[in-house]
This record gives C-alpha cells, sequence and structure tokens, in this order.
C-alpha cells in the first residue's frame, strides 16, 4: 500500500495491522500527496488493484485476495 496523503478514516492502528499481517507479503512504503488518492495498493508488476479516496473500506481484503492470505505463525 502506498500512503498518498492522510486518510480521515484510516488510521495507523489499521495500517500497522495489515502491515504486521501481511509484512511477508507486502512492503508499506509512504509517499508524497497527489492525485486526490488517499491510498493505493500496488502490485509488483506496477497495476494498481486497490485505491481509495478517503476511508479503509474493502482494505482489509485486498492483499489476500490480491497476494494470498498470510501465514499464521
Amino acid at each position: 500500500m502506498v500512503n498518498i496523503r492522510r486518510p480521515p478514516a484510516l488510521s495507523v492502528e489499521e495500517v500497522a495491522d495489515l502491515r504486521s499481517m501481511f509484512a511477508e507479503l507486502v512492503r508499506l512504503p509512504v509517499a508524497a500527496p497527489g492525485a486526490g488518492t488517499a491510498a493505493l495498493l500496488v502490485r509488483p508488476d506496477g497495476h494498481v488493484c486497490w485505491a481509495s479516496e478517503a476511508d479503509a473500506a474493502g482494505l482489509p481484503e485486498a492483499p489476500a485476495r490480491w497476494f494470498g492470505c498470510p501465514q499464521s505463525p
């Protein structure tokens, strides 16, 4: 996920939870604001597979759909 600006409904805790769940599958870098998008999930081939303008609706499901389910410790 590339965080492009601060989305009002996406908390630091939500991002931290996803970061820990998908640590082996997904990198979560932070980028500069732009284009009216709050957050993006970008596949390794560069295609955007999830985007949001303001909230995290659908974000918890997106990494599992595109990258597989995380392994249980």
